[in-house]
This record gives C-alpha cells, structure tokens and sequence, in this order.
C-alpha cells in the first residue's frame, strides 16, 4: 500500500512506478495487489499505523485487519526494486514458490491512483 497525500510531489513522480510494479501481480494470480490510500481523507486509517513519518510511505499489508504485520519498504522508489521486495514477500508467505519471480505482464490493466481517477495529472507539482 502506498499511503500518499495528493500534494506530495515524490507520490507524484512514485504512481507510474507503482503502475508497473502492479502489472506485475498478474503473474501471482491477483493474490498480491498494489494500492494507493490517500491519507487526508483517511486520517484514522493513518492512525493504525503510526509509523507513517512522510509521503510517500510504502508497507507491505498482510492483513487490513492487523497492521501489526505490516512491513515497511525500505528500498529504492524504483520499479525493479519493489517488486524484488514483493517477490521476496510473496516467497516467504508461500504464495511463490521460491524458484518463481514476479515479472511485468504489459497488457495487465493500470493500477490507477485515487488523484488521477479525480482528473489530477499526476506529473505536476501541487
């Protein structure tokens, strides 16, 4: 889950990184799934993570329910890199087996974000 506030100019440059990245859950069979949550509506989402110092802010959510088993992403904002911690993820869930990797499936649909379904380009600066 990407937490994000429209006006973050990083989450801005991150959302077409993370379309990609969500083209390549097709090859888990949908079983892992990429998101965005916008934080200002959503203050008391917010608030089951307290952690959440900054925008954008990525975890890997196992359960909506338990925050506590979130895991927070730490590595590059990058394409590859999310999804190698994705894979590795998956892998020590047991939903891919160890020699299988995530790739990209170009014709999957986009991930599309919450600004960008509401008209709001998301290669400007607020």
């Amino acid at each position: 889950v990407m937490f994000y506030a429209p006006w973050c100019g990083h989450c801005k440059v991150l959302a077409p990184k993370l379309k990609k990245a969500a083209k390549a859950m097709v090859s888990a069979d949908a079983l892992i799934k990429i998101g965005g949550l916008n934080v200002e509506p959503n203050r008391g989402v917010q608030s089951l993570y307290p952690d959440i110092r900054g925008f954008p802010w990525l975890k890997f959510v196992t359960s909506p329910t338990d925050p506590r088993g979130a895991i927070n992403y730490q590595g590059e904002m990058e394409e590859k890199a999310i999804i190698s911690f994705l894979t590795d993820q998956a892998k020590s869930l047991g939903i891919l087996a160890q020699d299988e990797e995530l790739v990209v499936d170009e014709g999957a649909p986009d991930f599309e974000t919450e600004a960008q379904r509401s008209g709001a380009r998301m290669d400007q600066e607020a």
